[in-house]
């Protein structure tokens, strides 16, 4: 009855790396974890005589958790960085954070939090009201003297220099109608804004053009896997390309 049982065995196989949708929530867990790190980081150095304590040893509970799940997923973790569907998940992620930078006013360093604020109100009213107004707007309609003072331009000067004039008088006119319109449709709509405004700056969008944490984190994991991705093919090229006899 003393049979000895099979010894297991070792995890030597081939390791296949995680799939498009496990990179894509693992670079976002990182991203998010990067951002909170930062933001305790600034927290300590902006009030360092207030009470830090609890957030320190979270913070370094945090980063031994890190640190453990590379130990123990190293081989996985290098097959992943290096592996296509890794990459292209980056590239997603590049791609969204540099449409979004785009879409939401940037907010530029050492800017106050009013000046950006009236900056944001400025241009955000005005694109909210482009978009809202397809197809319409501000239609001019000159004042009857106006009217007829652009009739008597265009008799005198000549029907091309009396036609760019008009031209030139309806596009002034409309610019200043429109400013106006875009003023009012801003005043009337501020809470709106304010709460885009708040949504925004929680998720740190007006900060994605590099002064974010997360997006340094993003280029930083975009050019390490880069690094490991040559590292990969340079290490297996020699087996591939060998043209000498054995």
């Amino acid at each position: 009855m003393n049979e000895t049982l099979p010894p297991i065995p070792a995890a030597t196989g081939r390791i296949s790396p995680a799939s498009y949708k496990t990179s894509l929530l693992l670079v976002l867990a990182v991203l998010v974890l990067s951002q909170m790190a930062g933001e305790v980081v600034l927290a300590m150095r902006d009030a360092p005589q207030a009470p830090g304590a609890r957030a320190l040893v979270l913070l370094s509970i945090g980063i031994l958790a890190v640190v453990g799940l590379i130990v123990v997923n190293a081989r996985w973790l290098w097959v992943t960085l290096g592996s296509r569907r890794y990459v292209l998940a980056l590239i997603t992620l590049w791609g969204v954070s540099a449409l979004l930078g785009t879409l939401v006013v940037q907010r530029v360093p050492n800017q106050t939090d009013e000046g950006y604020a009236r900056v944001f109100t400025e241009t955000t009213g005005g694109f909210l009201y482009h978009a809202t107004h397809l197809g319409g707007g501000v239609v001019v309609h000159p004042e009857p003297d106006v009217q007829r003072w652009l009739d008597q331009q265009e008799r005198l000067l000549g029907e091309t220099e009396g036609g760019k004039l008009r031209k030139e008088w309806m596009s002034g006119a409309k610019g200043r109608l429109e400013a106006q319109a875009i003023r009012d449709w801003t005043a009337a709509h501020d809470g709106l804004l304010r709460d885009v405004l708040a949504t925004l700056c929680w998720l740190r969008l007006p900060e994605a053009s590099g002064i974010s944490v997360w997006f340094k984190t993003l280029l930083t994991l975009l050019g390490l896997s880069l690094v490991i991705v040559v590292i990969q093919r340079w290490r297996g090229a020699p087996a591939r390309l060998s043209c000498w006899p054995t």
